[in-house]
Order: C-alpha cells, then structure tokens, then sequence
C-alpha cells in the first residue's frame, strides 16, 4: 500500500491564475489495513488503520516509528474543522486524540473511551468550541446528544427530539454552533446555544445526500448525491437565516471522495478510477483535473497557513 501526498500549486483567487499539481512524495506503507483517518502537517503524515494501529509517517523517506496499538480498535474517526483532534468511536464508546508535531498521540480528556448514558453511539460529529473546549453529537439508541466537554471536566449535555427514523447524516458547523442532520431527503438544521437546541428549518432535498461538508468557516454548506454536489448559503429572511440552493457544480456526479478545507472555497474530488477535480465555490465547473493512479482507498488535504 502506497501513501501519496499532493502539492496543489497555484493561486486560486484571481481564479484565472494557472494551477498545477505536483507529487511531493510517495511512501511505502507495511500495513495493509484499511485506513480509518490519515492527514500530514507538510512534515509529518500520520494515518490510523482499521485495525487499530495509529501511526506517525516521516515524509523525507525516514522509517516510521512503532504504530501506537489502540484497544480496542476504532470502527469510525472523524476530525474537528481545524484538523487538530480525532474523535474515536471503539465499540459505542469515545475517545479523543491529537496527532502532535512531535510524533507523539496526545489524549485531552484520557486515553480510556467514555460511554454515554443513552448506550452505544452509532453516528458522530466533533467541533472544537475554543482551546481545550470540544462539542460533539453522538446518534445512539436513545436519540441524538450534544455533549459540549472540556479539559476542566465539566460537561453540558443537550438531547434533541428522536425524529423517526434516526438521522443518517451528521454534520456540525466548525464553531460547533450548527448542527445539519438528513433523515431520508429531510436536512434538518439546529442552532445550538450553551444549554438548548433549537430547530431551525427544515428542508426537503430532490434527493437523499450521500454526504455533507461545510466550506468557508461554515457559511457555505455542500450536500452530495448521486446527481453531484450542491452549494448552499444561509440567506437572511425574515423567519432569520434559510438555506438556499446556489449552485450544482458541472461534472461533480459520480461516486467520489469529496475533500475539503473548512476555512476556504476550494473542495477537491476524487473518483474511483482515481481523477482528482479541484473546485472553487464561484466557479460552475472544476479548474483543475488530474488523472492519479488507481486505486486510491482514502484522501485528504493539508491546511496552508
């Protein structure tokens, strides 16, 4: 199993600047599992595989050190907006993690899962409130939680109605003050404040989305389906702010992997058959295509600073 890492070369704003993609490098990687989560500071990558080894990859070629053996092994990871901290769901119960510059996993609130009350979390988000401060929405048998947690060990928890049928999708604005939930083709968006949760709009989608992903500090909302990728803004009205659809990007159909950059108005794609098209939030097409080697099982970006 190969780990490719991509520079993206170019300015994207003025759009008509020349873009062009560049592979930086290629390791070699002896473990054959699965990847759960992988990223890189453009100095080290790391990656946790679904048999549970999180490991750190130098990128100038050096051996990596000994995988950290996570027990047990984690069966989903998501990241918060600013890439700094993994939530880990190992058999229903939670765990944060940090990768750190120093090739060393950091664990904010101890390295031993958390259960919650309401039984074994299914579906998750994780939104980093403020330093040492995380919000997160857990989907388990007992509905939807929002826990807001911290480093000081106090923790405030906010359960929204059950709808029926349970969510398939969630999503949490990168400050973590919105939460966007799908059931079916219904998106659902919640404010949340410190103790309550409010709903507010309701949306019927042409169709059920296979993924959603916020761009621009959570202003900009992408849904995927199997027509491609749709662009939302909240436009003020007087009921408050409401979703409405701006755009569906040319050539975005197809299963593909969307990857994102939270705080900017770039997303790429990458297909099956391994073509990456880069995208920009004002433009209706993609401005860059590149056909990479196939077989490419997971992808993600690096922030630029």
């Amino acid at each position: 199993m190969l780990l490719l890492f991509c520079w993206l070369i170019g300015v994207v704003l003025p759009l008509f600047s020349a873009l062009g993609l560049q592979i930086a490098s290629t390791q070699q990687l002896w473990d054959r599992a699965p990847a759960l989560a992988l990223g890189n500071d453009g100095r080290i990558g790391w990656r946790i595989s679904a048999h549970g080894a999180a490991r750190f990859i130098p990128m100038d070629g050096q051996p990596a050190e000994p995988a950290l053996a996570l027990s047990p092994a984690p069966q989903q990871v998501v990241r918060s907006a600013d890439s700094q901290t993994l939530l880990l769901n190992m058999q229903g119960a939670l765990m944060l993690m940090q990768p750190t510059a120093e090739q060393q996993w950091r664990f904010p609130l101890g390295d031993k899962p958390f259960h919650l009350p309401h039984g074994a979390v299914t579906k998750m988000a994780l939104a980093t409130r403020h330093p040492g401060q995380w919000r997160i929405t857990a989907l388990t048998d007992g509905g939807l939680t929002v826990l807001t947690l911290g480093t000081n060990q106090q923790v405030a928890t906010i359960d929204l109605p059950q709808p029926q049928p349970q969510p398939d999708l969630l999503a949490l604005s990168p400050a973590g003050d919105l939460l966007y939930t799908t059931e079916g083709n219904v998106l659902r968006v919640w404010q949340l404040d410190e103790d309550e949760a409010r709903l507010r709009e309701t949306q019927t989608l042409p169709q059920r989305p296979q993924s959603l992903h916020l761009l621009v500090g959570g202003k900009s909302l992408l849904i995927q389906d199997h027509s491609g990728i749709s662009q939302w803004f909240a436009i003020a009205s007087p009921q408050g702010p409401r979703l409405q659809l701006i755009r569906t990007f040319a050539h975005s159909a197809g299963p593909a992997k969307v990857v994102t950059e939270s705080q900017r108005r770039v997303f790429a794609t990458v297909s099956e058959n391994g073509l990456l098209r880069l995208f920009a939030s004002k433009q209706d097409g993609p401005i860059l295509q590149r056909q990479l080697a196939l077989g490419i099982l997971a992808a993600w970006r690096q922030s630029a600073d």
